[in-house]
């Protein structure tokens, strides 16, 4: 028996939606400012991080005092900011190979919304549980589909109870497969079914 995540209460006006990595094309930090045109004028983003693409990316958002950028953040105080986003955003558009920041999050028991590139997807849940009716710890996009982005990110932020089933499942879902002991042991059987 797992124990039960995280309490998921990201209510209110100190609610919002978190970035965390380089600012750098390939990362789509800019579909997640695009996707400002179709959210809630409530809506705030915080986006933790530096880069090359971070003048371009505060020109993009203009006036707009719903972003937030706040530079550098250490991890334990990143660690916290995850907690208590009501979603982390991972909107890649190149094939990510594995998406560290989502893990983190969903250790946190906060959902994910990730990009369909590279390993993202899997994160969120493995090709077989895409179908069930078992809630997913996250919702996966197309890659640099703002609109959609702007979609999933409704979903979350205007669905307390969603939101608190997603946020619960990512905890487990962090717990499975963010652990070392469990991942060797496939690892392992992996090797011995080669030959």
């Amino acid at each position: 028996n797992l124990p039960p995540a995280p309490s998921f209460v990201r209510r209110g006006s100190d609610q919002f939606v978190l970035f965390a990595g380089r600012l750098e094309s390939y990362k789509g930090v800019h579909v997640l400012i695009e996707s400002l045109k179709y959210l809630s004028l409530t809506t705030k983003i915080k986006i933790v991080g530096v880069g090359p693409d971070e003048a371009r990316l505060k020109a993009m958002v203009g006036k707009d005092t719903r972003v937030e950028f706040c530079g550098f953040v250490p991890g334990k105080e990143l660690w916290k900011m995850m907690g208590k986003a009501a979603v982390v955003v991972v909107p890649s558009i190149w094939n990510e190979p594995y998406g560290l920041v989502a893990l983190e999050a969903m250790c946190q028991g906060t959902p994910i919304i990730v990009a369909k590139s590279g390993g993202l997807p899997e994160i969120v849940a493995p090709r077989q549980a895409r179908d069930g009716n078992d809630e997913l710890p996250g919702i996966i996009v197309p890659a640099g589909d703002a609109k959609a982005l702007a979609r999933a990110i409704s979903t979350v932020v205007d669905s307390a109870g969603r939101a608190e089933a997603m946020g619960n499942a990512a905890f487990h879902r962090a717990r499975e497969i963010g652990n070392p002991q469990e991942h060797l042991v496939k690892m392992m059987n992996v090797y011995s079914s080669c030959g």
